[in-house]
């Protein structure tokens, strides 16, 4: 049949709908006396039933087809949405790598006294320093990278403090002997003078 007929949706039932009269095409749709249908019924019926069956077999193939087709639609749609998944997922898991690697260079930079942690990690090259899937970072890379700056800036690093005086062990040393704040005047130039 042609793809018109195939497209053309199935013929009204033969078999006319029951009416108060029931014989309202001048064909029974009641079996005669005998438990019989009249010749020109039955081989009507058998018209639109071989009609069906052949509308069948042509429209198999097309929906077979249809079904196939939606099912690589479908998958191809998985397939999309998996590898936008995973892209994401790379992206994101290369960007925390990233800022890990950076945390821990700060706070090795801020371990080996750099005046600004922040700015050791700014001269260093931390592209091939990379965090392992658990997330661990290769700390003694960065520290050896970080004492290579640190080598050639001295500057970057905080000198050791001055010791002050008392640490020195100039001047006087140990607590006072007496508490200066509830004396008098005249009582604290005894203590401090010597009785005049």
């Amino acid at each position: 049949m042609s793809e018109s007929t195939a497209a053309a949706p199935p013929a009204e039932p033969a078999t006319p709908p029951a009416s108060d009269s029931g014989a309202s095409t001048g064909e029974s749709t009641e079996p005669s006396e005998g438990g019989e249908f009249s010749r020109d019924y039955v081989e009507k019926l058998r018209r639109e039933n071989a009609r069906y069956r052949t509308q069948v077999r042509e429209l198999e193939p097309k929906a077979a087809k249809a079904d196939e087709l939606e099912q690589a639609n479908a998958t191809e749609n998985e397939r999309a949405v998996t590898a936008a998944k995973a892209e994401t997922e790379k992206a994101t898991a290369e960007k925390y790598r990233g800022l890990l690697v950076q945390a821990e260079a700060r706070a090795l930079a801020a371990e080996l006294k750099f005046r600004d942690p922040e700015d050791a990690v700014r001269l260093v090259d931390l592209a091939d320093v990379e965090a392992g899937e658990d997330g661990a970072v290769d700390r003694e890379s960065i520290r050896s990278v970080l004492r290579t700056v640190a080598d050639k800036k001295p500057y970057l690093i905080e000198a050791a403090p001055v010791p002050s005086p008392a640490d020195a062990g100039i001047g006087v040393t140990g607590a006072p002997g007496s508490d200066y704040g509830n004396l008098s005047v005249s009582d604290m130039d005894k203590e401090l003078f010597g009785s005049q």
